[in-house]
């Protein structure tokens, strides 16, 4: 899912911290929170102290057990639904570590840089004051949620959004499962 999300980002032009957009690093924390919060997906929150960059997977999670029996393209549409129609922009803060729904003003964010601002706020998991919205400027703020929008809308005619056809946007966009 993070993969498809940022490839979609990249083609429509809302990825790349340096052109004041997010990171793709943001953006795969941004599936990885949906998938955490989504009821009927429900993805375990990893405690992240237990990353420390090594390679592997710590021994602490190895038994973690997790099934999802949406398809990717399912898995897909939900997340543009859920960040064009569920999510709290300006309140709600995007966060792995915590893994549920909560606002800025709670106080497991009583360290993020802006969390009174409201603006989309995405925390990293590692460095607990950092906002990963700070590349952000707000008119590429308001592009990204026009394109998630679309993208949900597309989606729910049953097209695949914008950059995920592989014979590029020149070609007709196939329907979802073809």
């Amino acid at each position: 899912l993070g993969v498809l999300v940022k490839l979609w980002a990249e083609a429509a032009a809302v990825c790349g911290a340096t052109r004041s957009h997010l990171s793709a690093y943001a953006l795969t924390l941004m599936a990885i929170y949906f998938l955490q919060v989504d009821p009927t997906i429900c993805l375990h929150v990893l405690p992240t102290d237990i990353f420390h960059g090594e390679a592997g997977t710590p021994e602490q999670v190895q038994n973690y057990k997790w099934r999802c029996n949406f398809t990717l393209a399912e898995l897909l549409y939900k997340f543009f639904t859920f960040f064009a129609s569920n999510f709290q922009w300006g309140t709600e803060v995007v966060s792995v570590r915590v893994g549920r729904r909560l606002p800025a003003t709670d106080p497991a964010y009583s360290n993020l840089r802006g969390h009174f601002t409201s603006r989309l706020h995405i925390e990293d998991p590692f460095l607990l004051e950092r906002n990963l919205h700070c590349t952000l400027r707000q008119k590429q703020e308001l592009d990204l949620y026009e394109k998630i929008c679309e993208a949900a809308q597309t989606m729910s005619q049953g097209y695949v959004p914008l950059g995920l056809h592989p014979a590029g946007d020149a070609a007709p966009r196939p329907r979802v499962g073809e």
